[in-house]
C-alpha cells in the first residue's frame, strides 16, 4: 500500500537552508529503499542549489511568495494534478523526524485507509478533553484498536491541522480548488471550510508528537516540530518552554551538531540563541 503514498514536504522559497536540514533528518530515519519525496514551494530561486536532487523531487506552484501564507493553496492547486501516487503524507517543513519510521505499521495503515475510503488521517497531538468530545470508531477492523480511533468534528479549530497528515491527494486538491486558504487558514481552519466538510476525517490517541514529553513508543512516526512564529521553538526565544522538554534539548544538540551559529542564513531563526 506504501507505493501508492508519496511524502511531502511544504515550504517556500526562502526556506531552502531548512527543508536541507528536515530532509537530512528524514532520510536518516527512514532508508526504506525506492521510497517516494518530494518537496513542494510556491517557487524555486536557484534549482541549481536544491539538497537531495538525487532522492528527492522538487515541485513549484509558480507562485509568487505572499506575506499572508496566500500562496499556499494556490501551490497546491497546481502541483498536485502531477503527482501520480494517490495518498501523499503531508509534513510542513520544519518537522523532524528523530526515529525510524514503522513502515510495518504504516502499511497496516495505508491498507485500513484505502479499505475505509479515508480523505484525512491526523497524526496531531489533541488533548484527552478534546479527542474524548469526537465520534468514537465503530468498526472493529482499525488494526491498532478502534478505541484509540476518532472522528473528527467539523466544529473542531484543527479540523485540517498541517501536522503530519495522510491526505487522498484527489480530496486536498478538491478543497485547494474550491477554496483559498494560506497554511494556518487550513491548520486553524477557516469556518466556511468546516461548515462544508463533506471528508471522512479521523484522530487517534496514539502518540507520534514528541516535543513535550519523550515518548517511548510511539505511533509509526516520531517527530519534532522546531519552529513556531518563525523561530526555533526554544525557551530562549521568549516561549514558555522548560529547558528539559524534547524539542529545547533537540534544537540545541542541532544547532551544535550542525554548527548554525556559524551559518549567516539561519541567524533569523536562531532569533536570541
Amino acid at each position: 500500500m506504501i507505493d501508492n503514498l508519496r511524502f511531502i514536504f511544504f515550504t517556500n522559497e526562502y526556506n531552502i537552508h531548512l527543508i536541507e536540514l528536515t530532509l537530512k533528518y528524514f532520510f536518516k530515519y527512514n532508508n526504506l529503499e525506492n521510497i517516494k519525496v518530494s518537496v513542494i514551494s510556491n517557487n524555486y530561486k536557484n534549482y541549481d542549489n536544491l539538497p537531495f536532487k538525487d532522492k528527492v523531487e522538487y515541485l513549484s506552484g509558480n507562485i509568487n511568495f505572499k506575506s499572508n501564507g496566500g500562496h499556499f493553496s494556490e501551490s497546491l492547486k497546481n502541483v498536485l494534478p502531477d503527482i501520480k501516487e494517490d495518498y501523499i503524507f503531508f509534513f510542513c517543513d520544519d518537522y523532524f523526524f528523530i526515529s525510524n519510521t514503522k513502515f510495518d505499521d504504516l502499511n497496516k495503515l495505508m491498507t485500513f485507509i484505502v479499505d475505509e475510503n479515508v480523505d484525512y488521517f491526523g497524526f496531531d497531538d489533541i488533548s484527552g478533553s478534546e479527542i474524548y468530545g469526537f465520534k468514537p470508531y465503530e468498526k472493529d477492523n482499525f488494526p491498532f484498536g478502534k478505541e484509540n480511533l476518532y472522528y473528527r468534528d467539523n466544529n473542531y479549530r484543527h479540523l485540517y491541522s498541517v501536522q503530519p497528515t495522510i491526505w487522498k491527494k484527489d480530496s486536498l486538491l478538491e478543497l485547494a480548488n474550491k477554496f483559498e486558504f494560506s497554511l494556518h487558514e487550513l491548520d486553524e481552519t477557516l469556518p466556511n471550510i468546516q461548515y462544508n466538510n463533506t471528508f471522512k476525517c479521523f484522530s487517534n490517541n496514539l502518540s507520534s508528537h514528541s516535543n513535550y514529553i519523550e515518548l517511548s513508543d510511539y505511533f509509526i512516526i516520531k517527530y519534532i516540530e522546531v519552529v513556531r512564529h518563525g523561530a526555533f521553538y526554544h525557551s530562549d526565544n521568549g516561549f514558555h518552554l522548560d529547558q528539559n522538554y524534547p524539542v529545547v534539548k533537540f534544537i540545541n544538540q542541532l544547532i551544535q551538531e550542525e554548527k548554525l551559529q556559524n551559518k549567516p542564513e539561519y541567524k533569523k531563526i536562531m532569533h536570541n540563541l
